[in-house]
């Protein structure tokens, strides 16, 4: 089993650039679960008319349950068709060079043996593609329902505004014109931050990856700098910050006040504004940390593994924590983090409260 493992896991890692950052866990996948049913299936005394059932895609056993998770979670972090497929020649290839070696003589018993191995990975492959090909259907059909739901409430706000100013200025009114102004400034920071999600998302899901432009940053200033840009869209929330050490490396500037506004705006989003959120970054050896914390309800730990899919919507999940907006937030993240070849973690408690830790390589 473990070597099997191994094979699939260094697999994984040269499939995306962003498999070299992924842990073991990540790259293993359902691995073994796959493989162990897998095993049961060959082990399962099969009649004719169940092999060719299975030889359609009308049998659904254990293996098959197990490859929908991995498609799932493959389309999550990006793989393509072609390359979860890839990952199933692989394994298989790695199982049948092993299984070689172990065989002296072919007899009857190892040629059925191959057979059913061969049948059952066939299964899982197909089990997947379709699940995977229900996921990307269901995902166009969910952004398009997303961007409509979700441009529409500041769309609505902008308008709105724009004919109060109207009728304020006719009156004279100055202090109307005022909040409005900051109402339509919110609204439009929110749309403008939503359009620059999309585009992103669809850069990385062609495959063409975020473009950085890492020049000379002190990560404290630029932390500093986003915390007074994203105050102005959430006034009512207090934003902290706590910096210490060295914090100059090499970064993409904008890319990373982008990333520190969505961790910000995610969690203005789930706490009260009473509840005052902290900013921590400190440099730590070869790198720099940047930790993003609240007091908001805990995410159960079911979803926090979903955390950072593309377009997650409360529906599909019992967390509060998640946002009910366009889901993109969290996802950007992570591929703003990976792009500059670090990591972000996620640490969620009742007594401790939320922190988004990312840890960023200097160079």
């Amino acid at each position: 089993m473990e070597e099997i493992l191994n094979d699939w896991e260094s697999f994984a890692q040269t499939l995306l650039p962003a498999g070299k950052t992924l842990n073991q866990a990540a790259l293993r996948d359902d691995a073994e679960n796959l493989l162990r049913a897998i095993a049961l299936d060959m082990e399962t005394t099969q009649s004719a008319a169940q092999q060719a059932l299975k030889s359609r895609g009308g049998h659904r056993s254990l293996e098959a349950q197990t490859s929908h998770r991995h498609a799932h979670d493959r389309y999550a972090i990006g793989f393509d068709l072609d390359q979860l497929l890839a990952e199933y020649r692989a394994v298989r290839a790695s199982v049948i060079r092993l299984w070689t070696q172990k065989i002296r003589q072919a007899d009857y018993s190892a040629l059925e043996e191959i057979t059913r191995f061969n049948e059952a990975i066939d299964e899982a492959m197909t089990a997947s593609v379709t699940r995977y090909s229900a996921i990307v259907e269901r995902a166009k059909a969910l952004f398009l329902a997303v961007l409509g739901h979700d441009l529409r409430t500041p769309l609505s706000a902008v308008l709105a505004a724009a004919n109060t100013l109207l009728l304020a200025e006719d009156e004279g009114n100055r202090t109307v014109t005022a909040k409005t102004a900051a109402l339509i400034l919110r609204s439009s920071a929110r749309m403008s931050q939503m359009v620059s999600d999309l585009i992103d998302f669809t850069r990385t899901r062609l495959g063409d990856g975020l473009t950085l432009d890492r020049r000379p940053l002190d990560l404290g200033v630029a932390s500093q700098e986003a915390i007074e840009e994203i105050q102005a869209v959430y006034p009512e929330h207090t934003v902290r910050l706590a910096r210490s050490g060295d914090l100059r490396g090499s970064w993409d500037e904008g890319r990373m006040k982008q990333a520190l506004t969505n961790l910000i705006e995610n969690a203005a989003q789930h706490v009260t504004s009473r509840t005052p959120i902290t900013v921590s970054v400190s440099g730590d050896g070869e790198q720099v940390v940047l930790t993003v914390h609240n007091n908001g309800a805990p995410i159960p730990e079911p979803d926090r593994a979903r955390i950072f899919e593309p377009l997650v919507r409360v529906a599909e999940t019992s967390s509060p924590a998640i946002s009910p907006h366009m889901g993109l937030g969290l996802y950007v993240v992570r591929q703003i983090v990976q792009a500059h070849g670090g990591a972000i973690d996620l640490e969620s408690t009742e007594s401790a409260g939320t922190a988004f830790t990312l840890r960023l390589p200097r160079q």
